[in-house]
């Protein structure tokens, strides 16, 4: 049959051709059971009305009207099933004012060409389905990561620089996390810091200093501190003991039920000062490595630690006792007075005593020290003589 022809369906609009050959609504598909076609004989005058909605009667996919040059023709109805027609056919029929059927049968086959995808949609559609694939992918990584994400976070001091202290009083560092999901907030479960003595064999715990932990939101960094209190020193009149601060936190990240851990990969030094002061050892300077080179003379320093201001300077002196050959005598910056040499015999003994100027709390003090002996004496024999030196300050 030629002539015109239309079709009605609940959810979209698809082209046909007078030959029958179309594309079959995804509704049509066929199970076990057997759709049914209904036909109507009308008028040259009978539409399909545009607000006609087949949703209305249960079992309706889609209609389809069929007209020839002269207007006559029939309207198609296609049902799920024969069903669904004997029960909702009659109301079909009457809200459209349609003659009885005078065709109806059981759709046992159809064929339809296969389209490529090419050919179906434009570039452009094809385009804009990408984008909204790709677009569709990253937000439902980023709900899943919000629950699945392993922590990833990076910790570091937020300053480098050492920290000075006193036996038994308090001392903290501010602390940086970085959380490198830029998809779900991490929360800062444990937190584990100990300072670790430079020699080895000694530790001190430390803690965080709010009860509460950290959550970094996504992409973010944030911050905590953590507090200790310094040790007894080692040696209560020698050079500031050092230590190693070392941190490690365990985070969770989004919903996930593991936790991982991250820890400083490098350390912050902290020093350990006398309550008062303190000196280290007599130290050559300007000396070449040979033992075997002799001089009559030895330039040195030795290091004075205030663990405290002293706004007058502080006093102190060095005795050195040698042979009476080698006779050594002490010559120092800061020289106050040089006290008689001990009396004449197998060795003599000499002080020298110092008064420095005025010494800021934590702030290392050198005191230039010149030996000179009556002879020359090895770099070998040297060492052995600054090592005897006795050294006091206060």
């Amino acid at each position: 049959m030629r002539g015109m022809l239309s079709l009605s369906r609940a959810r979209e609009k698809k082209k046909f051709t007078a030959l029958g050959i179309f594309r079959v609504p995804r509704k049509l598909t066929f199970d076990r059971r057997l759709p049914y076609v209904a036909a109507f004989p009308i008028g040259g005058t009978f539409r399909v009305s545009d607000d006609f909605k087949p949703s209305l009667y249960p079992g309706l996919i889609f209609v389809m009207q069929v007209s020839d040059v002269n207007g006559k023709g029939k309207l198609f109805s296609y049902w799920i099933d024969k069903d669904y027609f004997s029960v909702h056919g009659e109301s079909f029929r009457t809200a459209l004012a349609l003659s009885p059927t005078d065709l109806s049968g059981f759709v046992s086959r159809i064929e339809a060409p296969k389209k490529s995808i090419w050919k179906e949609y434009s570039w452009k559609e094809l385009l804009i389905a990408a984008v909204a694939v790709v677009g569709s992918i990253f937000t439902l990584h980023g709900y899943l990561a919000s629950a699945f994400d392993p922590p990833d976070v990076q910790i570091s001091f937020a300053d480098s620089s050492p920290i000075d202290a006193v036996a038994h009083t308090p001392f903290h560092s501010e602390m940086t996390v970085i959380n490198n999901s830029v998809y779900a907030p991490t929360k800062i479960k444990s937190i584990e810091a100990r300072a670790f003595a430079a020699g080895g064999g000694r530790s001190i715990p430390l803690h965080s200093e709010s009860p509460t932990l950290p959550v970094i939101p996504a992409g973010q960094a944030g911050q905590f501190k953590i507090e200790g209190v310094a040790p007894e020193p080692i040696s209560k009149q020698g050079a500031p003991d050092a230590y190693r601060l070392q941190v490690e936190v365990k985070a969770r990240t989004g919903f996930a039920v593991w936790t991982g851990s991250e820890r400083t990969q490098t350390s912050r030094e902290l020093r350990v000062w006398p309550v008062d002061i303190g000196w280290g050892q007599l130290t050559p300077v300007g000396t070449t490595a040979s033992a075997e080179v002799a001089l009559d003379f030895l330039r040195a320093i030795v290091t004075i630690y205030p663990g405290r201001r002293y706004e007058k300077g502080a006093r102190g002196y060095l005795i050195l006792t040698s042979s009476s050959d080698e006779d050594v005598t002490i010559q120092l910056q800061d020289e106050t007075e040089k006290l008689p040499s001990s009396p004449p015999g197998n060795t003599v003994t000499h002080k020298a005593e110092f008064h420095t100027r005025p010494l800021d709390k934590f702030q290392p003090y050198p005191v230039a020290v010149m030996l000179e002996a009556k002879r020359q004496l090895t770099q070998k024999r040297w060492r052995e003589l600054i090592q005897q030196i006795e050294i006091y300050a206060e």
